[in-house]
């Protein structure tokens, strides 16, 4: 069946110096691989990029249009692109000329000035001005595929169809055209053939499990949280406290000065895109290599997108956030440089991948495949005590993969000191004694303070003991405001983290800690019915209860509350059987405690509520004199 666009499109490619053929993408398979090496297209993405650049080149690119149109037939005839694919990209680019050039003359006329002006090798230009002048005669003499038939044809065709790959797991896919647009969906090699060496170079990820441990904590903390609580903290200083900050930091965080700019400057303190774009380039590379099945790589990219669309209303907003990671990346306020080229295509080309809205990236079946994977690789009771552990220590992020892998001797033998020397606990004693560090009646005791306070039962400010200092008044007072809380996570975390450092040091035997945290998620999972509710009552708790002496978690925590990607957001949030990490104080023992501890009586001394706060009750009921000291490795309580 004889097609008029087909046709035109051959007669072009005459002017690319190629025989007359009835058909474009009549061409041998090797000979129009070759022939795309030669012209420095060594792959299908680079060829996607091409033509990309091309169909958006500004007015007066009669050249770009003329090389899309033979990339275009080389493509579908070397196999790279399908036919109806490289048709369809011929059937854009012609609508292109056709909307820039009002007949043959216009068209010819732009090619040999463009053409000229780049300067043809010695032979080319005579032939390119023997092709002009057969086209011209076939013009003029009414043969061929005239301008006015192809017009006719391009007006009786419909619109035609999307650059971009129409399948609903493919359509996260559309993010990482900031880096490279796919053109062809599934992934294979000959995408991106040297994808393993760019994950090498730049990545310093050599194999699958380092890959997925490397998209893992992009998703859920990677650039962003340093930069998001720093921030945080600057927001509370004067100008003068923020250059002594800069002053101190930039040697240790090149990216010091941007991000104090961007707090002085009022800037939209926003860049979690930073993290999540380039989680899908490092999922579509897996996929390219074969680190990751597609099914993979789709459920990977389908999570940023899920991220990106719960935190940005539009592509604008996406770009904006990116390019502020990349500015306290590079350490490079980008915020004044000349726009991106690709960056404007993406923005404002009617045929960018980014025409599609954000909310149109995922349909839900493809939402709920992605985080029931997502799910599915956070989903032990060991991944909880890293999510309780990474407020103080965020280095343990990079290890969601595999939590129980093994680690550096330097991490276990300082994991064994800190419990040693920090703690007293000795491998000889088994794993039983860490039960000593969960603490009930601890928990119990803040709650009944906190639900006292809230019905204004208080202990006195002035007593014959002593008076409290307006700080300790200040904190008396808060309490009343955390009832609604359980305090059970004041006391939880810091057991998860003596949990997590049991398991670091090697000392004791992994079975009965891993019945330890699965018994804490159990325990956790009933009394925080969400994420949500436990960071809150952790937020809650660590800004009534402050230890001067350690520098606080509240930015930390409300970080983990605010962003979407945080791990808690996707643990295995459900409970088991009822069970507790240790022994739970009997009624008698609550009873007891009660009427021992001074915590709902209106008289005594004032600082019996400073006391009581301090110092950790033990499952059997007795008090701890100190509270534990945090390791040095991390950000100590």
């Amino acid at each position: 069946m004889f097609d008029a666009l087909n046709a035109w499109w051959a007669q072009q490619l005459v002017l690319c110096d190629w025989a007359f053929t009835p058909h474009p993408l009549a061409v041998d398979a090797v000979a129009a691989e070759q022939r795309l090496l030669e012209l420095g297209i060594t792959d299908r993405g680079a060829l996607a990029d091409q033509l990309f650049f091309a169909l958006g080149a500004p007015s007066g690119s009669a050249d770009q249009l003329l090389g899309a149109l033979e990339w275009a037939a080389l493509a579908g005839a070397a196999g790279w692109l399908s036919q109806a694919q490289a048709t369809n990209w011929a059937h854009h680019l012609t609508r292109r000329i056709t909307s820039d050039y009002s007949d043959q003359r216009a068209w010819l006329s732009d090619l040999r000035r463009a053409l000229g002006a780049k300067g043809w090798e010695t032979g080319a230009d005579d032939r390119f001005i023997d092709a002009c002048q057969a086209l011209a005669d076939l013009e003029s003499e009414g043969e061929g595929i005239t301008w006015q038939t192809l017009d006719t044809e391009l007006a009786q065709r419909p619109a035609p169809a999307s650059l971009w790959p129409q399948a609903p797991e493919a359509q996260p896919w559309r993010l990482g055209a900031l880096f490279r647009p796919v053109v062809s969906y599934p992934a294979s090699a000959a995408d991106w053939p040297d994808a393993s060496e760019w994950l090498g170079h730049i990545w310093q990820v050599y194999d699958r499990e380092q890959l997925l441990e490397v998209m893992l904590w992009l998703s859920a903390q990677g650039e962003r949280q340093r930069w998001d609580i720093e921030a945080r903290e600057l927001l509370t200083m004067d100008r003068a406290q923020r250059q002594e900050w800069q002053r101190g930091a930039v040697n240790d965080a090149p990216y010091a000065p941007v991000l104090t700019a961007f707090v002085n400057q009022g800037e939209p303190l926003e860049w979690a895109a930073w993290d999540w774009l380039r989680l899908v380039e490092l999922a579509w590379a897996g996929a390219c290599c074969g680190w990751l099945s597609q099914a993979e790589a789709d459920d990977l990219a389908a999570h940023a997108a899920d991220l990106v669309g719960r935190r940005y209303h539009d592509w604008h907003a996406v770009l904006k956030a990116y390019m502020r990671g990349q500015s306290l990346f590079e350490g490079v306020d980008r915020r004044e440089m000349t726009p991106n080229a690709r960056h404007k295509l993406l923005m404002h080309a009617p045929h960018s991948p980014w025409r599609h809205s954000l909310a149109a990236l995922l349909d839900e079946p493809t939402r709920q495949a992605s985080r029931t994977r997502i799910k599915a690789w956070r989903n032990t009771p060991h991944h909880w005590l890293l999510a309780l552990a990474g407020v103080r220590e965020p280095d343990v992020m990079l290890r969601q993969l595999n939590p129980s892998a093994p680690i550096a001797e330097q991490r276990r033998a300082d994991a064994a000191v800190y419990l040693q020397d920090s703690l007293g606990l000795h491998a000889d004693e088994g794993h039983q004694v860490l039960a000593r560090y969960w603490l009930p009646a601890q928990a119990h005791h803040l709650n009944q303070l906190a639900a006292d306070a809230a019905h204004g039962v208080l202990p006195p400010s002035q007593t014959r003991f002593g008076q409290p200092t307006p700080d300790e008044l200040k904190q008396r007072n808060a309490v009343k405001g955390v009832s609604r809380h359980a305090a059970t996570i004041h006391m939880a975390e810091k057991f998860a983290f003596y949990l997590h450092m049991a398991f670091d040091s090697g000392l004791f035997e992994r079975e009965p800690l891993m019945q330890h945290a699965g018994a804490l998620r159990s325990c956790l999972c009933r009394f925080y019915a969400t994420p949500k509710r436990l960071l809150e009552a952790w937020f809650a708790w660590e800004s009534c209860l402050p230890e001067p002496e350690h520098d606080s978690l509240i930015n930390e925590i409300a970080w983990h509350l605010e962003d979407h990607g945080s791990l808690f957001h996707w643990l295995d949030w459900r409970p088991d059987a009822w069970c507790e990490p240790g022994e739970r104080p009997t009624l008698t023992h609550f009873t007891a405690m009660s009427l021992v501890g001074p915590l709902n009586m209106r008289c005594g001394a004032s600082h019996s509520w400073k006391v009581l706060v301090s110092a950790p009750t033990f499952a059997n009921g007795s008090r701890a004199t100190t509270t534990s000291p945090a390791p040095t490795i991390c950000k100590s309580f």
